[in-house]
């Protein structure tokens, strides 16, 4: 695709909303251009392939942004030589803004169950030039019991949301707990986890073992998903106090139960002692969809 057609879908996707903008958008995403889509500015520092035939990365083209205060925090509190885990890996971009923040000194584990989705997170980590070794994809979904799971295939409008409770032909997926990745990978101290598995996060949670325990843990707190899953919120909040963590929004705002929905529906959890670095409040910013 020339520059100059990449630039015209660009602003039409940036432009006004009608009735049949998305869906023109997604004709175009599947015939007007190539299968990776453009690369686009999406973060400082950071770009991605997008194709809008993908609803996330329609609003990546759209938007310029997505979950740009979650980002902030990964960027503001993870410093050099620092070890994170993240899972619900998607398109990389959570994980490409952790890996230059630990840089060459430190490690970033990103987990992923979906094949497709670790195509599109490695495509997008070359095309950022991340440090070689400070970024290591992980095909597999954490869970409390080691194991294998049936996985469906995910949609292509929207590739990053598959899970478990979906239904539908599939591939069957590695399960791995969080302390035995950690024993595994020699990790050591993990100053953050972040979550965005789909209704999964209790069930990864569970798998911490006795004694692992980030010191931050960035949990997305969806209720849609956790219903789909038959958890409710207050399992969630419950299990995260149950081991040691004191809840906040992402500007630092205590959370003591579940209430309204905290911005961009992630909830972070503190290990006592732990200095921790909150974004500033912005003029509105919509949750993430």
């Amino acid at each position: 695709m020339s520059q100059l057609w990449a630039s015209l879908v660009r602003r039409y996707i940036a432009g006004p909303e009608h009735p049949t903008k998305y869906r023109f958008v997604r004709w175009l995403g599947r015939h007007g251009m190539s299968r990776d889509g453009i690369v686009a500015a999406v973060y400082p520092d950071a770009r991605l392939w997008l194709n809008p035939v993908d609803l996330v990365d329609y609003l990546l083209l759209r938007d310029g942004r997505y979950e740009p205060l979650t980002l902030d925090f990964l960027r503001a509190n993870l410093r050099p030589a620092d070890t994170a885990i993240l899972a619900g890996v998607n398109n990389g971009l959570h994980a490409i803004v952790a890996a230059k923040a630990v840089g060459v000194t430190g490690r970033v584990i990103g987990c992923e169950p979906q094949p497709a989705a670790l195509l599109r997170a490695r495509q997008n980590v070359e095309l950022n030039g991340v440090p070689e070794g400070s970024l290591t994809l992980v095909a597999a979904a954490l869970a409390s019991d080691p194991g294998l799971a049936q996985m469906p295939w995910p949609l292509l409008e929207n590739r990053g949301a598959a899970s478990f409770f979906d239904t539908g032909t599939g591939f069957m997926a590695p399960l791995v707990t969080l302390a035995e990745l950690s024993r595994a990978l020699g990790l050591g101290t993990v100053r953050l986890l972040l979550l965005d598995v789909q209704g999964y996060e209790v069930q990864a949670i569970s798998g911490l073992g006795a004694t692992l325990r980030p010191e931050i843990a960035v949990v997305e707190d969806h209720e849609t998903q956790l219903t789909r899953a038959g958890v409710p919120r207050s399992s969630l909040y419950g299990r995260l106090k149950e081991l040691g963590y004191a809840l906040h929004d992402l500007y630092g705002e205590p959370v003591s139960q579940p209430g309204e929905v905290p911005v961009e529906r992630n909830l972070v959890g503190v290990q006592p002692g732990c200095v921790v670095s909150w974004v500033r409040r912005r003029e509105k910013v919509a949750a993430a969809r």
